[in-house]
This record gives structure tokens, C-alpha cells and sequence, in this order.
């Protein structure tokens, strides 16, 4: 009798319904929602209509309006509160100047920027454009395609730099910078940049670059590189993974600030990103780092797994990557709950966090409004 049992309990783990909640589960996490089997199969109506959504539609099946808010079906399913977006809504306004989004060090498409963001952007009216740097450079061959692509533009324009990118646009803006012997070129460079704003840049470095130097030259970065480099078809090799680590170490961003000031005349501000292994933690300490933290009281980010291999050496708080410290720099607006990837709509999110509410579309028109509301 006890065999008859087990396997009537093995073939019900097997069947067809027990096979769409998994299935469901797994595409939902894909996605950006984090959620369990268990827990989607309680409504197997609800698991069947998103089932249908997510073959017609993919990730975006997963959003009822363009605003990233979740089917509130996937909230049920998840046993999420679903709150609305942790950052004030956006007036609206449109910046007088153009944003050029301007990537990481990394330019495969999941560690770039999120398409929905800059297409959600310009179908609200903002001015937003694209400047995809060169992979795995160096900050002088970075800021000479950051020039490139900025200098045909017509006028001013807004950077908006991620992570790495933010030291190129330091780089492009400074006297001491790309252009400090070439006086002429540099004049019409500080003339095309009105404002840089940096989201997740190690401005004072990151010991996860000296980790990842140690386990480089010890042969098992694997997971580290695949923190930084993702699943990359062509991945960089040591020698440029090697050279990007030493220029991204603690040490060497103290040089850096010291060597290359900012420039008079430009505006500087700095956001970062803060999120906790597993979701779980408290968010005392990024309180009292971050000063001004949009967050909803009790939400916690939980950090994408590709990170918990990083955010040991990252310091606290911090994006798992990046610690709040170091991504200060100029005018620090402060902190959103949001992991190193997150922090542009990415890995695979076209929706606003289930847990925390956050809206990658929702973060950027804040900065685009209040571009517009300080006259850039």
C-alpha cells in the first residue's frame, strides 16, 4: 500500500498542471519575479491566463500598462505586496537638453541599458539618446567614442553614465581629461555637456576589482567574470578583464580624483543603487549612508544571484557591486532599492519590482523632470 502511495505522490509531481506552475515559476523569475512553484499553484486559473500572456507576449506579458505596473493576478500568485513606485512620481517635464544614456564597461544586451527605458522616455516626449561605448577599453579609448558620439548632436546634452561609464564621462568632461592638451577641442567639449549624472559608478573604486584580480591571476574567476561580464558569446580576455580590474581598484580611483577635477560650470550628481542577499537584512545602515533613501518601509531589494558572489567584497550597503560610498560623487541625490543591474532595468525586467516597487521608467523621468526643473 505505502508503494502504491509513493508513486500516486511521484506521478502527481509529474503531471501537467504541476509541470505549468514550474514552468510558470521559472519564466516569471526570468523575467525579474521571483517567485515559487508552490505559490503559483494555488490559483491555477490565474497560472493559466499568465501562461498565456507569457507565450503571447514574453516579459511583457507580466506588465497590464505601460507604466511597468505587475498583473496584479502575478501579485496574488506571488504572495507580493506589490506596493506603487518608492521614488516621487515625475512631473512630466522634459529637459531642455537631450539625455545620452551612456553604457558600463560590458555591452552585451543584458548588461546594458533596458530598451523600454529610453523608448518609454521618448514616447513621454524626452529627448533620450544612446552612446554605446567600446567594451572592455580603456577610460581614454571609452571617452573618445563617448565624444564621438555626442559631438555631432545639436547642443548641450545631459549625460546620464552607468557604472563604469560614469568615470568615462568624468573622464570626456574634465580640463584634465581626454582633451587637456588639445585646449581648443576641450572648449567645445565643456560647451556640449551641461550636466553628468552618474547611477552605480565606483568613483572611489570597488574591492570587488581587487577580488577579481586575485582570482584571476589564481585561475578560478569564473564566477566573478560572470558577475561582471554576464554570459557574453565573446567574453574579454584576461589580459582586458585584467587591465579594466586594475584601473577599477580602490588605489587607482584615488589617483584618479586626484589627477582629473571636475569641470567649473557643468553640473555633477550621483545616485546609488542599494539591495541585500536573499532580500533579507536590515536597512538601517543604507538609511544613514544614503540620506535621502526612496524606499518603502519594510520592501527590501533582494539581490540578483549573479551578485552574491561579488557583494562580500563590495562593501555595505551597496548595489552588490558598487557601496553607497563609492558611487558618491558631486551633488548625491541619494539611494533607490535596485541591485547593480536594476539599476537599468535590467536583468530581464520590463516591470516594476514585486517586492520594492520599483520602477526603473518611473526613477528616469524623476531625473529627466528634474533635469527640466533646474533649466537642463
Amino acid at each position: 500500500m505505502k508503494r502504491v502511495l509513493l508513486l500516486l505522490a511521484l506521478l502527481a509531481s509529474c503531471s501537467p498542471e504541476r509541470d505549468t506552475c514550474a514552468d510558470v515559476a521559472k519564466r516569471l523569475k526570468t523575467c525579474g519575479v521571483d517567485v515559487s512553484a508552490d505559490l503559483v499553484c494555488a490559483d491555477r486559473a490565474a497560472t493559466d491566463a499568465i501562461a498565456k500572456q507569457l507565450d503571447e507576449r514574453g516579459c511583457d506579458g507580466i506588465a497590464s500598462d505601460e507604466s511597468g505596473k505587475i498583473d496584479p493576478r502575478i501579485c496574488d500568485l506571488g504572495g507580493f505586496q506589490c506596493p506603487d513606485p518608492p521614488t516621487p512620481a515625475p512631473s512630466g517635464a522634459a529637459p531642455v537638453h537631450p539625455i545620452v544614456f551612456v553604457g558600463g564597461i560590458d555591452a552585451t544586451p543584458i548588461f546594458d541599458w533596458n530598451p523600454h527605458v529610453i523608448a518609454t522616455l521618448r514616447a513621454h516626449g524626452i529627448d533620450a539618446q544612446h552612446a554605446k561605448l567600446s567594451a572592455w577599453a580603456s577610460t581614454e579609448e571609452r571617452a573618445a567614442d563617448l565624444w564621438s558620439a555626442i559631438e555631432s548632436l545639436e547642443g548641450p546634452v545631459n549625460l546620464v553614465c552607468y557604472a563604469v561609464g560614469g568615470i568615462d564621462c568624468r573622464f570626456l568632461a574634465s580640463p584634465r581629461g581626454l582633451f587637456a592638451d588639445d585646449k581648443t577641442t576641450y572648449a567645445r567639449v565643456k560647451a556640449k555637456i551641461a550636466s553628468v549624472t552618474t547611477i552605480a559608478t565606483p568613483h572611489k573604486g570597488t574591492r570587488v576589482a581587487d577580488a577579481a584580480l586575485s582570482a584571476l591571476q589564481s585561475g578560478v574567476a569564473n564566477d566573478i567574470l560572470a558577475a561582471l561580464a554576464g554570459p557574453s558569446p565573446l567574453p574579454p580576455s584576461d589580459g582586458a578583464l585584467a587591465k579594466t580590474l586594475e584601473a577599477l581598484t580602490v588605489g587607482a580611483m584615488a589617483d584618479f580624483d586626484d589627477r582629473v577635477p571636475d569641470s567649473q560650470g557643468i553640473v555633477y550628481q550621483s545616485y546609488a543603487g542599494v539591495s541585500h542577499v536573499l532580500g533579507k537584512g536590515t536597512d538601517s545602515r543604507a538609511e544613514a549612508a544614503c540620506g535621502t533613501y526612496f524606499h518603502h518601509a519594510g520592501t527590501r531589494d533582494r539581490m540578483n544571484d549573479l551578485l552574491l558572489v561579488t557583494a562580500p567584497f563590495a562593501g555595505a550597503p551597496s548595489d552588490g557591486m558598487i557601496s553607497v560610498e563609492s558611487a558618491k560623487h558631486g551633488d548625491f541625490r541619494g539611494c533607490i532599492p535596485a541591485d547593480h543591474y536594476d539599476v537599468i532595468g535590467q536583468i530581464g525586467h520590463v516591470a516594476r519590482d514585486p517586492s520594492t516597487g520599483f520602477s526603473d521608467v518611473s526613477f528616469y523621468e524623476l531625473i529627466a523632470a528634474d533635469l527640466a526643473e533646474r533649466g537642463l
